[in-house]
């Protein structure tokens, strides 16, 4: 994932992460619980698609970030509807890959995302 944002945020290191599991907690000391639903986004996280890749603004903060594809496909499902491991099921089914083999990208991913403020933490 390329980042043209101000700041290194989530999805700048070429995939959605770097393979640890989901057992830290953010900055702020949250974290998620099995079953507890990811997002959605704060109100005033603008979202923006171009080619595909999605942009997201933090007019609070001023700070932008882009994604690159895995991570807008990470990003688009936490919506508030699904749990991470929905998220997991649903990423693995349409790129045909083993859940257990993408799960540590997307906890990382979605672990960025609540870091740098573009998710709620709780």
């Amino acid at each position: 994932m390329g980042s043209q944002g101000a700041q290194s945020a989530p999805g700048t290191q070429g995939t959605p992460g770097g393979g640890r599991p989901y057992t830290r907690r953010t900055s702020r000391g949250e974290g998620f619980l099995a079953g507890e639903r990811i997002g959605p986004p704060p109100e005033h996280i603008i979202e923006t698609e171009v080619q595909g890749d999605v942009s997201l603004y933090d007019a609070k903060r001023e700070q932008v970030v882009v994604l690159n594809a895995t991570a807008s496909d990470v990003w688009r499902l936490c919506d508030g509807e699904q749990t991470l491991d929905e998220i997991v099921s649903l990423l693995a089914s349409a790129y045909q890959a083993d859940a257990s083999t993408i799960r540590p990208d997307v906890e990382k991913t979605v672990a960025e995302l609540v870091e740098a403020g573009f998710l709620p933490g709780e």
